[in-house]
């Protein structure tokens, strides 16, 4: 195995780990403590370890960092945005899970596929950019290790929350 190739695995062991314990310690706090600033500030440690992974795996000569960085930190501004509508959707998610209705549960789905599509949209873009700043072999391990941390973030959120239930308490004492 290459020594590019090592760096782009531990890289991604790396960040398996890192956003495993960022998780892991969202859980360990007591719910009244993970208000806004709490968890603005696991935002701001998972960005600072994306990014230290991101250095790490993408093996980028200096020529195509200086054109790649730029191009991700404007790709981390807007992503940012899109985990601002995920966290309220979580949030209303959380306010509305015992008393969910057809109507409410359905805004949440198209809220939520809206959010995917704008995720992979930014993404697509993104990858267009760098492939023209740099070529499509970093454009594409972009990808790959983007999509990696993506997923890690994503199972550990949905582990955090609880699935609909058959029922819900409106439906129930309607019944």
């Amino acid at each position: 195995m290459s020594n590019k190739r090592m760096t782009a695995c531990s890289a991604v062991t790396l960040a398996i780990g890192l956003v495993l314990v960022a998780g892991l310690s969202v859980t360990a706090v007591p719910a009244h403590a993970q208000g806004e600033p709490y968890v603005e500030l696991l935002r701001q440690d998972l960005r600072t370890d994306k990014v230290a992974v991101m250095t790490e795996a993408m093996a980028m000569t200096p020529e195509q960092a200086e054109k790649f960085w730029p191009i991700y930190r404007d790709y981390q501004a807007e992503l940012s945005k899109i985990g601002d509508e995920r966290i309220t959707l979580i949030k209303y998610y959380a306010e509305h899970f015992e008393s969910m209705t057809d109507e409410k549960a359905g805004d949440m789905v198209k809220n939520w596929f809206g959010q995917k599509k704008d995720q992979l949209s930014l993404l697509q873009k993104t990858a267009k950019k760098i492939a023209k700043e740099t070529d499509s072999v970093v454009a594409a391990r972009f990808i790959q290790v983007e999509n990696i941390l993506n997923m890690v973030v994503d199972l550990q959120i949905a582990a955090e929350l609880p699935i609909f239930e058959h029922g819900t308490v409106e439906q129930e004492s309607a019944e």
